[in-house]
């Protein structure tokens, strides 16, 4: 096989295309991995958020429950259960 300039150029051709077309397929592949990505650790930061408020509204209802007195705030235990499970739905 002889080696020309016009060789040279063919094979360096399909390689620039190879690599363009990689290159390519991994921008697609990054645009659409970054907003996913970004929504999973939004809602692990919700998710160990409640799991962190979990104790303190034990704590606190604990407290209500012993020291009826000390709270003048009238509160309803019942619907402090709610938690908004819409904000951890992707």
């Amino acid at each position: 096989m002889e080696y020309s300039k016009e060789t040279h150029w063919k094979i360096n051709k399909h390689w620039v295309k190879c690599l363009l077309a990689s290159s390519f397929i991994i921008a697609i592949l990054t645009a659409l991995a970054l907003p996913m990505y970004s929504n999973y650790t939004d809602r692990s930061r919700i998710a160990a958020a409640l799991v962190g408020l979990a104790d303190a509204k034990t704590t606190v209802a604990e407290f209500i429950v012993t020291n009826p007195a000390s709270t003048p705030i009238k509160i309803n235990l019942e619907k402090t259960n709610a938690i908004p499970l819409g904000i951890l739905k992707g």
